[in-house]
């Protein structure tokens, strides 16, 4: 798993820059914009922890706290060029270099639960035929988390597809969640181009938020 992601993004760490968004192999700046977006809109995320799953180079950073105040972020990521970037772009953040689907706990030597967590593109790369890691990853999210998980996914509703990618059938990816977690909703068309073909599902552990 670790060497398919890696392998996945090493084309794009080495001819972009770490402030353009393709580094992180985004399209571009605007639709990464926009999925983050989609993300913190699961709800106020003032005065609470947020744990990033596949970072990247903490981009993200300034959008929440543009946003929000008082965020404690901490980021994560497979990829310990990205982890680099991160802490020299925003030295005052926790960031730490991981396999998120690692089984060694505690997840960090600083905590090990977060009020909210977030996940953008952090299950794009394509692993396998099924739908097996992006379960495993909701249930994992779910154990670390107070308040609510936030991430996307690619839909197969995508018009130009990339066999380096996983698309998922989102009304599958949402009726497991409803059976686990019967607080959640599916958000779409969100995007300007190519509007159906993502998708971000709010996952809330407790009724109110």
């Amino acid at each position: 798993m670790e060497k398919q992601i890696l392998s996945a993004y090493k084309n794009a760490n080495m001819f972009f820059d770490p402030n353009d968004s393709r580094f992180v192999a985004w399209e571009n700046s605007l639709m990464q914009s926009e999925r983050w977006e989609a993300l913190y809109k699961i709800g106020n995320l003032s005065h609470s922890s947020v744990l990033d799953i596949g970072c990247g180079v903490g981009d993200i950073i300034p959008h929440l706290k543009d946003n929000f105040s008082d965020v404690d972020y901490f980021g994560i990521d497979i990829n310990p060029q990205m982890i680099a970037v991160a802490k020299g772009k925003y030295p005052k953040e926790h960031f730490l270099q991981r396999n998120f689907f690692d089984d060694d706990w505690p997840l960090s030597p600083i905590q090990n639960r977060w009020d909210w967590i977030v996940a953008s593109g952090a299950f794009s790369v394509k692993l396998n035929e099924d739908d097996h890691h992006i379960v495993l990853a909701m249930n994992k999210m779910a154990t670390l988390c107070n308040k609510g998980v936030a991430f996307n996914f690619l839909s197969t509703k995508t018009k130009h597809k990339d066999k380096m990618l996983h698309y998922y059938d989102e009304e599958k990816v949402f009726s497991y969640a409803k059976r686990k977690w019967p607080n959640c909703r599916l958000v779409s068309n969100y995007l300007s181009e190519d509007p159906e073909s993502d998708q971000t599902l709010y996952i809330y552990m407790t009724t109110g938020l």
